[in-house]
Protein backbone atom coordinates (compact mmCIF):
# COMPACT_ATOMS: atom_id res chain seq x y z
CA UNK A 1 0.00 0.00 0.00
CA UNK A 2 1.15 3.54 -0.71
CA UNK A 3 1.13 6.23 1.97
CA UNK A 4 1.54 10.00 1.70
CA UNK A 5 4.17 11.75 3.81
CA UNK A 6 3.69 15.51 4.17
CA UNK A 7 7.05 16.94 5.23
CA UNK A 8 7.19 19.96 7.54
CA UNK A 9 4.10 21.80 6.22
CA UNK A 10 4.56 24.43 8.91
CA UNK A 11 3.62 28.09 8.75
CA UNK A 12 7.16 29.23 9.46
CA UNK A 13 8.51 27.32 6.48
CA UNK A 14 5.80 28.55 4.12
CA UNK A 15 6.72 32.10 5.15
CA UNK A 16 10.13 31.52 3.54
CA UNK A 17 8.50 30.97 0.12
CA UNK A 18 7.64 33.86 -2.19
CA UNK A 19 3.88 33.60 -2.85
CA UNK A 20 3.18 30.37 -0.93
CA UNK A 21 -0.54 30.25 -1.84
CA UNK A 22 -0.10 28.07 -4.97
CA UNK A 23 2.08 25.62 -3.04
CA UNK A 24 -0.47 25.42 -0.20
CA UNK A 25 -3.28 24.88 -2.74
CA UNK A 26 -1.36 22.11 -4.51
CA UNK A 27 -0.59 20.35 -1.24
CA UNK A 28 -4.21 20.73 -0.09
CA UNK A 29 -5.37 19.15 -3.38
CA UNK A 30 -2.94 16.27 -2.97
CA UNK A 31 -4.12 15.72 0.61
CA UNK A 32 -7.77 15.72 -0.48
CA UNK A 33 -7.06 13.17 -3.22
CA UNK A 34 -5.13 10.93 -0.82
CA UNK A 35 -7.89 11.10 1.76
CA UNK A 36 -10.61 10.43 -0.82
CA UNK A 37 -8.61 7.44 -2.02
CA UNK A 38 -8.18 6.19 1.56
CA UNK A 39 -4.41 6.52 1.32
CA UNK A 40 -2.86 6.78 4.78
CA UNK A 41 -1.45 10.26 5.44
CA UNK A 42 1.48 11.01 7.73
CA UNK A 43 2.93 14.41 8.64
CA UNK A 44 6.30 15.47 9.97
CA UNK A 45 6.79 18.54 12.11
CA UNK A 46 10.27 20.01 12.53
CA UNK A 47 10.87 20.94 16.16
CA UNK A 48 13.59 23.42 15.12
CA UNK A 49 10.99 25.69 13.47
CA UNK A 50 9.64 28.37 15.79
CA UNK A 51 9.05 28.09 19.51
CA UNK A 52 6.79 25.47 21.13
CA UNK A 53 3.17 26.52 20.65
CA UNK A 54 4.07 29.25 18.15
CA UNK A 55 2.27 29.93 14.87
CA UNK A 56 5.55 29.31 13.03
CA UNK A 57 5.78 25.74 14.35
CA UNK A 58 2.11 24.95 13.68
CA UNK A 59 1.11 23.01 10.58
CA UNK A 60 -0.50 25.34 8.06
CA UNK A 61 -4.24 25.62 8.86
CA UNK A 62 -5.25 24.61 5.31
CA UNK A 63 -3.25 21.39 5.70
CA UNK A 64 -4.30 20.43 9.22
CA UNK A 65 -4.07 16.70 9.95
CA UNK A 66 -7.38 14.94 10.44
CA UNK A 67 -8.19 12.76 13.42
CA UNK A 68 -6.29 9.51 13.02
CA UNK A 69 -3.53 10.94 10.82
CA UNK A 70 -0.10 10.58 12.36
CA UNK A 71 2.11 13.59 13.11
CA UNK A 72 5.76 12.73 13.71
CA UNK A 73 7.70 15.39 15.58
CA UNK A 74 11.34 15.32 14.60
CA UNK A 75 14.48 17.04 15.76
CA UNK A 76 16.62 16.19 12.72
CA UNK A 77 16.33 16.48 8.95
CA UNK A 78 15.88 12.70 8.73
CA UNK A 79 12.30 11.93 9.77
CA UNK A 80 13.22 8.27 10.27
CA UNK A 81 16.08 9.04 12.69
CA UNK A 82 15.04 8.87 16.34
CA UNK A 83 11.31 8.68 15.56
CA UNK A 84 8.65 6.02 15.21
CA UNK A 85 7.89 6.89 11.57
CA UNK A 86 8.98 3.52 10.19
CA UNK A 87 6.89 1.69 12.81
CA UNK A 88 3.81 3.81 12.02
CA UNK A 89 4.21 3.17 8.28
CA UNK A 90 4.59 -0.57 8.77
CA UNK A 91 1.64 -0.71 11.19
CA UNK A 92 -0.58 0.78 8.45
CA UNK A 93 0.76 -1.66 5.84
CA UNK A 94 2.60 1.04 3.91
CA UNK A 95 5.29 -0.33 1.59
CA UNK A 96 5.70 2.73 -0.68
CA UNK A 97 5.74 6.39 0.31
CA UNK A 98 4.82 9.43 -1.76
CA UNK A 99 6.41 12.58 -0.37
CA UNK A 100 5.37 16.21 -0.61
CA UNK A 101 7.60 18.94 0.79
CA UNK A 102 6.38 22.37 1.81
CA UNK A 103 9.53 24.33 1.10
CA UNK A 104 11.66 23.36 -1.92
CA UNK A 105 14.75 24.19 0.14
CA UNK A 106 13.94 21.11 2.23
CA UNK A 107 14.86 18.71 -0.57
CA UNK A 108 18.08 18.00 1.33
CA UNK A 109 15.89 16.23 3.93
CA UNK A 110 14.98 13.61 1.35
CA UNK A 111 18.61 12.95 0.51
CA UNK A 112 19.39 12.58 4.20
CA UNK A 113 16.73 9.86 4.47
CA UNK A 114 18.27 7.54 1.90
CA UNK A 115 20.32 5.48 4.37
CA UNK A 116 17.39 5.00 6.77
CA UNK A 117 14.43 4.52 4.45
CA UNK A 118 14.86 0.78 4.41
CA UNK A 119 12.31 -1.02 2.26
CA UNK A 120 10.18 2.02 1.37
Amino acid sequence: MTGLLVVDAQRGLFEMIHDPAPKVAAMRDLLERARTGRIPVFFTQDLDVGEPGSEARAIHPELTPLKGETVIQKGAADAFHGTQLEAFLKARGVTRVGVCVANPRLRFCLRRWEPSIGGF
